[in-house]
């Protein structure tokens, strides 16, 4: 007599064995390759369909307004306005009210201070605004005068960091974030006019280095690798860690 056939079985995950069917197993796994599929395109829509950060720029330099324009827009910043001059880059600031407004300092009409004081206009009716001077000269007094007792949301850069288009962009989308963006020549020179008894006298020059960045807004991290020093010696200036 010649054995009964038996049904083929196949052992479970679980250890049991139950009937096995062609195609069941591999059903499964394209359920969850295309869920896996269908995620990995929603996240790549989400990121291609969040608004880009809107920018005012005003600047009198054609040249130079073109061509910070192109560096915004080619780092995926919308910019929204563009002017020659104060009045007009205010009028348009307040009109578009974008995330950031790139200003010069000295444009027409009398190509004095009038972007810094139209950018002192725009904190004051819409402080939520953020507002990036670019400046030919270090001039503290414009810091001081531009970040007053509100810091967030305010930058100042020598206009020859332009040429540095990763920190530039940088800067742009932190003050954007409400951040500040200090540059460090001006901080430099600020730091550089403490007084007898001022305990910044007492600190090192990579202490006060670390200070600097610490105005511009940076983290530990960024401090860290600007200064190329280990993240556990970029800490607050006159806190340093305990010895060993």
């Amino acid at each position: 007599m010649h054995a009964r056939s038996r049904p083929l079985h196949a052992r479970s995950s679980f250890g049991s064995a139950g009937p096995f069917t062609l195609g069941a197993s591999a059903e499964g796994e394209t359920d969850d390759v295309n869920a896996d599929l269908l995620e990995d395109k929603d996240r790549a829509h989400a990121v291609r369909t969040a608004p880009a950060l809107r920018v005012t720029l005003g600047e009198d330099d054609v040249l130079l307004r073109e061509g910070i324009a192109r560096i915004l827009t080619d780092a995926g910043l919308e910019v929204v306005g563009r002017s020659g001059d104060a009045e007009d880059m205010l009028r348009r600031a307040l009109a578009y009210r974008p995330d950031v407004v790139v200003a010069d300092v000295q444009m027409p009409p009398r190509r004095e201070d009038d972007g810094l004081q139209a950018a002192l206009e725009l904190r004051r009716r819409r402080p939520e605004i953020g507002v990036l001077i670019l400046s030919q000269f270090c001039e503290p007094a414009y810091v001081m005068e531009l970040v007053g007792e509100h810091p967030e949301g305010v930058g100042y850069l020598l206009k020859e960091r332009v040429g540095d288009v990763t920190a530039f962009v940088d800067a742009v989308t932190r003050v954007a974030a409400g951040g500040s963006a200090l540059d460090p020549e001006v901080v430099g020179r600020m730091l550089s006019r403490h007084t007898r008894g001022d305990p910044l006298r007492a600190l090192t020059d990579r202490e006060l280095a670390v200070l600097a960045a610490m105005a511009e807004g940076r983290s530990n991290l960024g401090i860290a690798q600007s200064l190329f020093v280990g993240r556990a010696a970029a800490v607050t200036p006159g806190r340093r860690p305990p010895s060993r």
